[in-house]
């Protein structure tokens, strides 16, 4: 049942603007994310590097689901080029 608390929490969250966070032990929010991904930094290799993935303090689990940030990323960046 938690889980399923947890979805609907973060789709709702999610459709209200508001930022999840997709590390607990380096505080990155989505919306951290999206700006790197406005910034050009969009490539695994280049967001582990900007956020620090799996140095020490960080528990791994983000650079294991390195595939999240890349999404959230290109999403920041397609926005950044609408905008223009």
């Amino acid at each position: 049942m938690s889980g399923l608390w947890h979805t609907d929490n973060a789709s709702r969250n999610r459709s209200h603007g508001a930022s999840m966070y997709v590390c607990l032990c380096n505080g990155i929010s989505e919306s951290d994310v999206r700006e790197a991904g406005r910034a050009g930094c969009v490539m695994p290799c280049q967001l582990k590097s900007k956020f620090g993935l799996k140095q020490t303090g960080c528990c791994g689990r983000c650079a294991k689901n390195i595939h999240e940030f890349v999404e959230i990323a290109v999403q920041g960046a397609s926005t950044s080029s609408v905008e223009r």
